[in-house]
């Protein structure tokens, strides 16, 4: 019997309206009745307002149903959602869902959709991909690579050439800057959090 894979976010927004909770009740009554399902706690999709947001993956695709509370998951299992069946709960495809329909996502591509704990998830769905073509190149080809995408960013070094350059400190020092191994109690004076 092939397991039902249901996703329950872990992440602190789903977390604090009570995902532990649902994520538990699901495997309680999935195991009460004696149904084979494969719990994965993965990160939110972003739509706060109905989480905790509990998908099932179904032939059709994932289907979305929320916001799920431990007390709603029995109903749940009567209505069949372990098949993407109807509910009052139910929202019908997760990738149809008008809030992600037509979003782009760069940086939080696989966040929702992946297992985060899961190599395997992660290869199948283009991880290591960066990683790979880089190794096909020469050291310096990556740095020229890297450059001329227009990359930036604060990556832990301190000293930065002005904004306006768009270069870090690594791409271009001037021959008498400070290094950017800067100790780190150096400048936490600095900023008023003290971090």
């Amino acid at each position: 019997m092939i397991a039902t894979r249901i996703y329950v976010p872990r992440d602190a927004a789903a977390r604090s309206v009570g995902a532990d909770q649902t994520a538990r009740a699901i495997a309680f009554e999935a195991e009460r009745r004696n149904i084979s399902i494969e719990l994965v706690r993965n990160g939110s999709r972003g739509m706060l307002w109905r989480e905790p947001l509990v998908e099932v993956v179904t032939a059709a695709g994932r289907v979305a149903y929320g916001p799920v509370t431990a007390d709603d998951v029995p109903g749940l299992f009567e209505a069949n959602f372990h098949h993407g069946r109807a509910h009052p709960l139910a929202h019908g495809r997760t990738d149809e869902l008008p809030y992600l329909k037509n979003q782009e996502r760069l940086t939080f591509a696989r966040v929702g959709v992946t297992d985060p704990r899961s190599l395997a998830d992660y290869l199948g769905h283009d991880g290591y991909r960066g990683l790979a073509a880089a190794l096909q190149l020469e050291p310096a080809a990556i740095v020229d690579s890297v450059t001329a995408s227009g990359l930036r960013g604060r990556g832990g070094c301190q000293h930065f050439r002005p904004a306006s350059s768009g270069r870090r400190c690594w791409a271009r020092r001037p021959a008498k800057s400070t290094s950017c191994a800067t100790p780190m109690r150096a400048i936490r004076g600095r900023f008023p959090t003290g971090w």
